[in-house]
């Protein structure tokens, strides 16, 4: 029997996995009903800036949550988990001796990324680029890789489905050479055979996912207070290790 008060969840794609099993949890603990629903964070933003009914929005950053308690549209904002970034490649002759530097600095690769203000990995992506040409500015190719990123995930001229692939697999399988995505999904895209390199710490970014409690909200409040509480707890941390994410750090725990 549905609840007569569900909680309706706008989660980002990102937690695709992760999501369902934290709203499954916390029905059993709690007999609330979570009404999942998945899309790219500026989309759920958006989505919420019209008043579409949401209790808890979880962002894949921290700039969509507080533009809406900025607006007034949301409250009590806190960070739930962290990521980082990959570059990721197919396994060719060619890229046998790559570096994630080479791949990024290389001109006449390309790279896919996810659409800026759309998806927040894409922001992400841009502000890694941004990094690297600060540290690594000597590197020939270190200041022009945003020329040859290519946006192919998280924007209107898209209707890609990523639930039976990941966003670096489907972003390689149309054109692009390498690409920029979220840590998170390591698993699923060495079991598509792609090659995976690791990003110094020097120039990630610090990536973390912010969550707030939209005022289009119907659940009452004590439900929505509750799952924000589950979702820092140890039970919803251990989901969230499980699918790759980092646990938030004492010091970014508020928005």
């Amino acid at each position: 029997m549905a609840s007569a008060n569900p909680l309706n969840l706008f989660a980002a794609q990102s937690l695709d996995r992760a999501a369902p099993e934290l709203a499954s949890l916390f029905q059993e603990e709690t007999g609330t009903e979570v009404i999942v629903k998945l899309g790219h964070s500026g989309f759920l933003r958006t989505e919420i800036e019209g008043n579409l009914p949401c209790d808890i929005f979880c962002s894949a950053d921290t700039g969509h949550p507080k533009a809406l308690l900025t607006a007034l549209k949301a409250t009590k904002g806190f960070v739930y988990a962290r990521n980082r970034l990959v570059v990721v490649s197919r396994e060719e002759r060619r890229f046998m001796r790559s570096t994630w530097l080479s791949l990024l600095t290389d001109p006449s690769i390309t790279i896919g990324i996810s659409t800026p203000n759309v998806s927040p990995e894409g922001d992400w992506a841009k502000v890694l680029f941004k990094n690297v040409a600060k540290v690594y500015r000597s590197e020939p190719g270190a200041s022009i890789i945003s020329q040859h990123a290519i946006p192919l995930v998280g924007g209107n001229h898209t209707a890609e489905d990523l639930r039976e692939e990941t966003a670096a697999g489907f972003m390689l399988r149309h054109g692009v050479d390498t690409a920029v995505v979220y840590a998170s999904d390591t698993d699923r895209m060495k079991k598509e055979g792609l090659v995976i390199y690791e990003i110094p710490d020097e120039v990630m970014p610090e990536i973390l996912f912010g969550a707030c409690h939209p005022r289009s909200g119907k659940c009452p409040t004590k439900n929505c207070d509750a799952f924000a509480e589950f979702l820092l707890s140890d039970k919803a941390q251990a989901v969230f290790r499980k699918f790759g994410f980092l646990p938030p750090t004492e010091k970014s725990v508020k928005l």
